[in-house]
């Protein structure tokens, strides 16, 4: 097709017959349908593990108001770990920390009062963003507990729901890890497989004669990948739908996340030359960005120089941007820096596939 000029509503055509050819290719592909299952059981199990423990006692934070009769006697039962603060903001402050149970109550100061009088000790409540659907059922449990522990009626009025902190701890962390590791192995598996195929089974060249250049294949298989990874990605947040509190941040987290992981794809793709080697690079980039991945999510207990080092990896921003789409609230400080270095390391590796493929002649 040299020294032929296509049309832009051409170019386009073609690339997408080849991402389409190679859809339904990564459908009927062992390997990569294989892989998909392992990314989802992966996803599924970094979800649901942390669901597994199931404690003895409720976690209960508390702020008395006047030094209740009540808050004593949860903190003498040991069907409860009560977290005491010292004011209604305290309370969500720890709340929000993410480790601290996922309800809270407002002792009002007049309680014993209220108690001796027989009358019904009305309390506030607040739970958190994520348990917002199951509100009622927590209330109506912690109702029915405190009721049974004092002897006098106890009734709930819940009020806004308590957002998590950027760095707040528990099942969020492990919900990230599991997002980027959906969107990593998406790419690096899919992208190389779809272009090994090709060479496998010397298509590639049929496509080379044809009205395509390697650029719109190259293009084409990309597209491909990045519908793939949309669609992994997008399962693995369905799971999570409930921790989401900013959907702006967590869609800008998947397509970075995404535009890095098909960068990662077609260099692998493009750089090697067969499945056996795509597949020890996995293994040795699979330790090299996931790793720090892994560490991040129990950065309190890191040095401070290792946990300053780790945000300048692109996988371990892409968790932290995932993490403050999951909170109530995050500095422009702190998403700009994280989306920046996802972005860099993206439009590196595209601008290493843009060089190898100007020079390239499969």
């Amino acid at each position: 097709m040299n020294g032929i000029r296509i049309l832009p509503i051409q170019n386009a055509r073609i690339v997408w017959a080849i991402a389409a050819k190679d859809l339904v290719d990564g459908f009927q592909n062992r390997t990569i349908l294989s892989g998909i299952a392992t990314v989802l059981f992966l996803m599924s199990l970094y979800h649901w593990f942390p669901k597994l423990y199931k404690s003895d006692h409720i976690d209960v934070v508390a702020f008395d108001a006047g030094g209740s009769q009540l808050a004593d006697e949860m903190a003498d039962d040991p069907g409860f770990r009560l977290w005491l603060a010292n004011s209604e903001q305290e309370l969500r402050a720890l709340m929000g920390e993410g480790d601290a149970g996922e309800i809270g109550i407002v002792i009002p100061a007049d309680s014993d009062q209220r108690m001796n009088g027989d009358e019904i000790i009305e309390l506030q409540g607040h739970v958190l963003w994520d348990s917002r659907h199951n509100a009622d059922q927590l209330a109506l449990d912690l109702e029915q507990r405190l009721t049974e522990l004092s002897g006098h009626p106890v009734r709930l009025k819940l009020g806004s729901p308590v957002y998590l902190q950027t760095g707040a701890m528990g099942t969020v962390r492990f919900i990230a890890v599991s997002l980027v590791i959906t969107t990593f192995f998406t790419g690096v598996l899919i992208i190389p497989n779809l272009m090994f195929e090709e060479k496998e089974r010397k298509t590639l060249e049929t496509l080379l004669i044809s009205p395509a250049s390697i650029r719109q294949v190259v293009f084409g298989k990309a597209l491909a990948g990045t519908l793939l990874c949309l669609l992994m990605t997008a399962v693995a947040v369905a799971f999570s739908w409930r921790y989401v509190v900013s959907w702006g941040l967590t869609l800008a987290a998947t397509v970075s996340g995404i535009l890095f992981a098909v960068a990662l794809g077609l260099a692998m793709g493009i750089f090697l030359e067969n499945k056996q080697q795509a597949n020890s690079w996995m293994l040795i980039l699979g330790n090299i960005l996931l790793v720090p991945v892994f560490l991040s999510a129990m950065d309190p207990i890191l040095p401070q120089v290792v946990r300053e080092i780790l945000p300048w990896t692109p996988m371990v921003s892409q968790a932290l941007l995932f993490r403050y789409g999951f909170a109530g609230s995050a500095a422009a400080g702190q998403i700009w820096p994280a989306l920046s270095i996802v972005l860099v390391g993206a439009l590196i590796l595209l601008a290493l596939v843009g060089w190898k493929v100007n020079r390239i002649s499969w």
